[in-house]
């Protein structure tokens, strides 16, 4: 009790710590834009809000859907690799990026971003009837943001790889499948 009797005075003396550091303006760009999958390049629409969470960390969350229909397309022939049998269709993801640091200038700048991330993808069994179906990915990619002021246009690509299978003849496959997009950006 005598002790804490003799360090109530120097707690009540002593003066706030604070500490301080420069605050960064937040910094949110929604993305809607073009989007081709695949090595056949299918076209689709794509979206997103990519958020600053530090001067070099971002985190992309979005997604893209094909617009084409598979339906009418033939079977594959016989023999066709299991990894061939599929057509990524539509995606959801996260993706947080590492920037290129760098300072910004007065008038266009630029941002080049690394990314690794996780997602939902769906995909086309053309062995069966182009049935769709949803699989975990892991993905990694990049994209180049050229702006100007508020607005700016966003280029890149993504590599989504999961594991699927397919139902006729049952088999299990991994597959990695490109997704490629250009996108109109504005920022706040």
């Amino acid at each position: 009790m005598k002790r804490l009797m003799l360090a109530l005075p120097l707690l009540l003396a002593s003066t706030t710590a604070s500490a301080r550091r420069f605050g960064m303006e937040p910094q949110n760009r929604v993305h809607l834009g073009l989007s081709m999958a695949n090595t056949s390049l299918t076209l689709g629409a794509t979206g997103g809000l990519d958020t600053r969470l530090s001067r070099v960390l971002y985190v992309d969350t979005g997604g893209f859907f094909s617009v084409t229909d598979d339906t009418g397309r033939p079977e594959p022939a016989a023999g066709t690799a299991t990894k061939d049998l599929f057509e990524l269709r539509h995606a959801l993801y996260v993706a947080p990026g590492l920037r290129i640091p760098h300072r910004y200038g007065e008038g266009l700048n630029w941002d080049l971003t690394g990314r690794v991330g996780f997602g939902a993808v769906w995909s086309a069994d053309s062995s069966s009837n182009y049935l769709v179906r949803a699989d975990p990915a892991l993905l990694g990619g990049a994209d180049l943001l050229l702006r100007y002021d508020r607005v700016g246009l966003r280029v890149g690509g993504k590599a989504f790889a999961y594991r699927t299978f397919t139902l006729s003849p049952p088999r299990e496959a991994g597959i990695v499948k490109p997704q490629f997009f250009a996108e109109g950006v504005v920022q706040w």
